[in-house]
């Protein structure tokens, strides 16, 4: 008989990541399954090639009392001391109104070991009294990527559930809520994140997925691929010394205008060395934040990424952009974004510079790159305070220590 083998996949993010773990089943002795979003439902079909039978959707299993459940559970009997990153999630995740309650019901706080297990104890009993339904197969075996937005899904799979964490601070954002059978991060720090926050114990290390796009292109490309835009992008930076710097933030969020601020004294800086700031903007940027952006001087405003939903992940011209900028730039300048792993991984002579601010002079910017995993993973020795900034004592340092750091 075959196995019934599922890959439980909320956001594109997942379906890339579990692609190559996808086509390492033989399809004559396992039945596989993809579970995601209806949206998803082309790029499933185009990419993976599974026919109809084979998919099913969140959407159609959503469940109110479930839904209900997980935000009011989260709220009243998660400790906001879960983690420092929970804290500040709390409180953009919820009302004011809402935390007060929260505040004022503390008694009902459980200890964060018995967060993810009470949880599930509670949800297979809703289960048992039929108030909920779940996916009709028993499958064998369920690879489930982080984040996970309606655990109460796969309570009733727990046993069965290979979860992969998806991004370095998601073991510390906030409970899963999940009791799975087995868990795989990037590393020996985020297992030992899974460990003192989620209680975790039969993790492994496995490859950081997201990343995988570096792999290949390290080994070959096709510029063929690219559009006209994206060549003239990357003429500018291949014909001038650059400074790729990724923006954090975005108006449509927090803190754009410190930001903005920083881009400012940034790019001064850069010119004072002959070195062009190119800024890649935040993911769907606004038309004014872009615009604004551009009003700086020895700025360029890169090609950002347009494509809604994280479907940039399946489009092989952004994603060749995105390495032959890193590949042909001179330095990536960094404060709080992951864009450092993927400019470590890829084969090129380009320096990576992470730079402290203080909040004293950049605000909500500088306590935002200042989180717990900046600080952790990316505040080291070769990081540079702003203030005495000189890109020229850059160098490979930092770009050794990222790549032993992923693979450690």
């Amino acid at each position: 008989m075959k196995k019934k083998i599922a890959f439980y996949c909320a956001h594109s993010f997942a379906l890339y990541d579990v692609f190559p773990l996808f086509n390492n089943y033989d399809i004559e002795e396992n039945d596989i399954y993809i579970i995601t979003k209806k949206k998803y439902y082309r790029l499933v079909k185009e990419v993976f090639g599974i026919n109809d039978d084979k998919i099913y959707f969140i959407d159609d299993y959503v469940n109110k009392i479930g839904s209900y459940f997980t935000y009011w559970f989260t709220l009243l009997f998660v400790s906001e001391d879960f983690s420092e990153l929970y804290q500040d999630r709390r409180k953009i995740k919820y009302s004011n109104f809402q935390l007060r309650i929260s505040n004022y019901l503390k008694v009902l706080n459980l200890k964060n070991n018995k967060v993810n297990t009470t949880y599930s104890k509670v949800i297979n009993l809703f289960y048992k009294l039929s108030l909920m339904k779940s996916f009709p197969k028993d499958f064998d075996k369920v690879y489930v990527v982080t984040k996970v937005f309606h655990p109460y899904l796969l309570s009733v799979y727990e046993d069965k559930i290979h979860l992969i964490v998806e991004s370095w601070d998601h073991p510390s954002k906030e409970p899963f809520l999940l009791n799975p059978f087995s868990v795989e991060s990037w590393n020996e720090s985020l297992n030992n994140e899974l460990v003192k926050y989620q209680f975790y114990y039969n993790t492994t290390i496995g490859k950081a997925l997201k990343f995988r796009y570096i792999e290949e292109y390290n080994k070959t490309y096709d510029e063929e691929v690219l559009n006209h835009d994206e060549i003239k992008d990357i003429e500018f930076v291949k014909n001038n010394d650059v400074a790729i710097y990724p923006i954090c933030c975005s108006s449509s969020y927090f803190s754009f205008s410190e930001e903005l601020r920083f881009v400012k004294d940034l790019a001064l800086k850069l010119d004072k060395e002959n070195i062009k700031l190119y800024v890649r903007p935040y993911p769907l940027a606004p038309y004014n934040d872009v615009a604004a952006l551009k009003e700086i001087e020895n700025v360029k405003v890169g090609i950002g990424n347009k494509l809604i939903d994280g479907l940039e992940v399946f489009d092989i011209s952004h994603m060749l952009h995105k390495y032959l900028i890193i590949k042909h730039a001179k330095y990536v300048i960094n404060l709080g974004t992951t864009f450092v792993f993927d400019a470590a991984l890829v084969h090129s002579k380009c320096k990576i510079i992470q730079l402290k601010i203080d909040m004293k002079t950049y605000g909500d910017l500088g306590a935002y790159t200042s989180g717990t995993h900046v600080t952790n993973y990316l505040h080291v020795s070769s990081t540079q305070d702003f203030i005495n900034f000189n890109p020229l004592k850059g160098d490979n340092s930092f770009k050794k220590y990222l790549k032993n750091w992923l693979n450690s």
